[in-house]
Formats: structure tokens, sequence, C-alpha cells
């Protein structure tokens, strides 16, 4: 299988930040990948640009967004979202970009190789190129595969390193379908962030995308460690009417 992961929002405390932060998977079955790389040309054509040119969901109108996640939803895929409420984020560590990115990024590569094992596939995981990201390969393949605190979690928590097969980041130009990754990762700020002009968040693209959300592997039922993962820990009972529907249904 293929997972395509997108990141969103910025970790770091100070004018740049955000209140939330995160990443986005789309998991597709090795059967769908062609398929989904059909739809990208559809969609482009429906934009009237070429191919060739990498969709980018934040340099669409509202109505292109929504318009283009509804066909997506309709294409049935599953997806993965890591939320972080970086406010109530008492880390010093996850405060920077770097320990961030690695810490969130490697929830999505655990989803990834647990979807794989759940179809009897192996995982093929790649993430969208960013500075931040330039070690990940390493950290995920030496340093969190040997790491003692790592290795003591159950399994569930943990990436089944027997079911990835490569990790990789690349840029939209090699790998097209990373558009959909940036299609479920727009989707996450606009509905979690308040915009810079009317201060307001739009969970409607987000919601569109309820029903895709992955409810987890067979051999596990909490949905909340799989599909809709929020960060720190439990979210606070005043928060959720404040949550997108897509995630909420997960949580409550």
């Amino acid at each position: 299988m293929l997972a395509l992961v997108d990141d969103w929002g910025n970790p770091s405390p100070g004018k740049t930040a955000t209140e939330w932060f995160g990443f986005a998977a789309v998991l597709l079955q090795d059967s769908q990948v062609e398929t989904m790389r059909s739809f990208i040309k559809s969609v482009c054509r429906i934009l009237g640009r070429a191919s060739t040119v990498p969709l980018h969901f934040r340099e669409l109108s509202c109505n292109s967004k929504y318009h283009i996640t509804q066909l997506f939803a309709k294409k049935n895929p599953a997806i993965s979202i890591v939320a972080a409420r970086i406010h109530a984020v008492t880390s010093p560590h996850l405060t920077q970009r770097g320990w961030a990115y690695r810490y969130y990024g490697k929830e999505m590569v655990r989803v990834a190789t647990h979807f794989a094992a759940d179809l009897g596939e192996d995982a093929r995981v790649v993430f969208h190129r960013h500075a931040y990201l330039k070690d990940f390969g390493d950290y995920i393949f030496n340093k969190l595969r040997n790491n003692s605190w790592y290795l003591k979690k159950h399994q569930s928590n943990q990436i089944l390193y027997d079911r990835l097969k490569s990790l990789s980041v690349a840029d939209d130009e090699e790998e097209h379908l990373l558009g959909l990754a940036d299609c479920v990762a727009n989707g996450c700020h606009s509905a979690m962030n308040p915009d810079s002009r009317w201060q307001q968040a739009n969970p409607s693209c987000l919601n569109l995308l309820t029903e895709c959300i992955w409810k987890g592997p067979s051999y596990h039922v909490n949905a909340r460690s799989f599909g809709a993962i929020l960060e720190p820990g439990g979210i606070p009972l005043n928060m959720m009417p404040d949550l997108p529907t897509a995630i909420r249904r997960h949580w409550e």
C-alpha cells in the first residue's frame, strides 16, 4: 500500500505559530493507486491546468476546494490525521520544529504500517519534502527502532517495521499523488486554525471526509489511536463542540 503524508500548521510558538499543527495521510491500497492517479489527472482537467502541474489547495478558491474535496471523498479513500494543540504542549522539545516533525511524523508511519498489516500488504510511505524531515529516515530506521523507551510500548503503539517497505520524502512534482495529502492537510488547517483575515475556522472541506477517516485495524478497536489522533493526550470536554465533525465523531 501507499501512504502519502503532508504537514499542516506551524508547531513553534511565536508570531508564526498556529493553534494546531499536524500531519494528514492518505492511505491507498495497492489496487487503488492507479485509479487515484487517473483522478488527479481528471482534477487537473476540471481546473483547466496541465496534468504535470502539482495540485496545491491553498491556491484554489473556496468553491474549487470544496468541489474537489467532495469528488475525492466519493472515491472513498482512507485518511488519517494527527492534530496537536500547540499551546497545550508542555514538552520543550515539541515546541522545536525539528522535534515536532519527527515526533508527530512517526505516528503517520505507525498508522501506515498497521493499515498495511490489516491488508496483508507492505507500506510505502512518502512524505512531502520539508527541511525538518531531511533526517527523518535515519530517525525512523536507526534511532527510533533501537530506542529502549520506544520498544517498551505496546505493539499497537509501535511502527510495524516488518511491514515498512520504504520511507521517502519527495516534492509533489516527483509524486503527484501528494496532491491528495495536500487536500486533506489543507482541510485540516482550515478546520482547526482561524484564517488571518476573518479569524474564523472553516471545517467544511474536512467534514466532507468524515466517513473516510480510518477506523483502525481489525485487531484494534480504538479508532482514536489510528484515524483521528489528538495531541497532547486527551482533549478537554469543553473543546468538543469546537472540533470539526470529522474529528469529533471519533472522540465523543
